[in-house]
């Protein structure tokens, strides 16, 4: 069997590749693509490896023609909310022509039909007047150019899903994060804020956004567990929220991390990080995935936050010396 993973040099690209790994019967060959350097670790797990920007169509479909590959995990994507703030042109073109690009190979140009595995975004859901949870039929109301555009693959994945023999399945991921995630994301912004004052190297002051939103949040390494689940069980055609089933805001995420530091610190509002539109509050339902794969989410969120502080504990001393 041919794996192929997209972006495979991303955060959530190395997760995916150890995980496979892990668990790879003798017969698995791993090919990761990815416009950005692989760490050598990961580069030392795949079979075999390709620079690739997905928007390159001819490239991209010679290298998954020469591979023939079985299962295709599509991870690469612009994934940040604040950068398509700043570059929606550039968002749009990787996020929604990348994946119409892979879809039109698997559809064109593999005589196999590879199984694909679609990430998306909760950010595409309309936030619930009422809080409650979000399942796979709840509406839609997508607040920034990278929800928009993640929410433009739903729909054409359904219509090609629909329309085409292809099998097709869509991960609906909440938030995630683990050690490596950039610091354009809140959490690993806030651990390597922590790190640094520790070591005396910014002002005992953190500065944050909107502490007041709640988020739903999975360990890294949960959420392609249950990718790998869902290429083996899931349903083509269907889509499945990604996530633990429980909310946290961010101030409470923030008193975690900062009941492990060893030095106080006090909080300054920066209206910078502050996005004019967010969902106040995104929790998922995963019912859907729970009883057709088995998951469950098995690290404490608590576990991550200190593996988090702890990397970037390790890497501030690294830049010092």
């Amino acid at each position: 069997m041919v794996v192929i993973i997209t972006g495979s040099g991303g955060f959530v690209g190395n997760y995916l590749v150890k995980e496979l790994r892990s668990n790879a019967p003798d017969d698995l060959e791993i090919c990761g693509v990815s416009n950005e350097k692989i760490h050598p670790d990961i580069a030392g797990m795949l079979d075999e490896s390709a620079e690739i920007d997905i928007l390159d169509y001819q490239s991209f479909r010679d290298f998954l023609a020469e591979k023939k590959p079985d299962h295709i995990y599509h991870l690469a994507a612009q994934s940040s909310v604040a950068v398509s703030l700043e570059k929606p042109v550039e968002t749009y073109k990787i996020n929604l022509m990348g994946t119409i690009n892979l879809v039109e190979i698997a559809l064109s140009e593999l005589k196999n039909r590879p199984k694909l595995l679609l990430v998306l975004s909760a950010d595409i859901y309309k936030c619930p007047v009422d809080g409650e949870s979000i399942d796979e039929n709840s509406p839609m109301e997508p607040l920034n150019p990278y929800s928009v555009s993640k929410a433009g693959v739903d729909f054409l994945a359904n219509i090609y899903s629909a329309n085409h023999d292809l099998d097709i399945i869509r991960a609906r991921s909440f938030n995630h994060i683990g050690t490596g995630q950039s610091t354009t994301f809140v959490m690993p912004s806030f651990a390597r804020q922590i790190a640094r004052i520790e070591s005396g190297l910014e002002e005992p002051v953190l500065k944050v956004g909107n502490l007041n939103v709640w988020r739903d949040f999975t360990d890294v390494r949960d959420v392609v567990r249950a990718y790998t689940l869902l290429m083996e069980k899931g349903q083509p055609g269907e889509a499945y929220n990604v996530c633990s089933g429980h909310a946290y805001s961010i101030r409470e995420m923030l008193d975690l991390l900062l009941e492990m530091s060893n030095v106080s610190i006090g909080i300054l509002e920066d209206p910078s990080r502050m996005r004019q539109a967010d969902n106040p509050k995104l929790l998922g339902d995963n019912t859907k995935l729970r009883k057709q794969t088995g998951w469950k989410p098995q690290i404490p969120i608590k576990n991550t936050l200190e593996d988090l502080l702890n990397h970037w504990r390790s890497k501030v001393r690294n830049e010092e010396n």
